[in-house]
């Protein structure tokens, strides 16, 4: 059996996992700073690849680094298709 890719397993992040992540976040006191890309949740911009990392691992059960991924224009695409609004700093 072939391991999916990194890409084919962001696909698998849906809304849910993304609620989850930003959740988790604000309850853990979302860390300030993180970049030029926010998602916006109840009312709070938390770091939008900080939050994709954490649904990453939600839909995948697995962790990814930072590293392993672009940032800025390729999380808000994913963030945007889930219906979620990136605000750019």
């Amino acid at each position: 059996m072939e391991m999916a890719t990194t890409g084919e397993r962001f696909g698998k992040i849906r809304r849910e996992h993304v609620e989850q992540a930003c959740r988790e976040l604000m309850a853990s006191g979302a860390p300030k700073g993180g970049g030029s890309y926010f998602v916006r949740f109840d009312g709070r911009e938390l770091p939008a690849k900080r939050v994709l990392r954490d649904a990453y691992r939600h839909a995948n059960e697995r962790e990814i680094e930072a590293k392993d991924f672009s940032g800025g224009q390729f999380v808000a695409k994913i963030l945007q298709r889930l219906g979620f609004e990136v605000v750019v700093h």
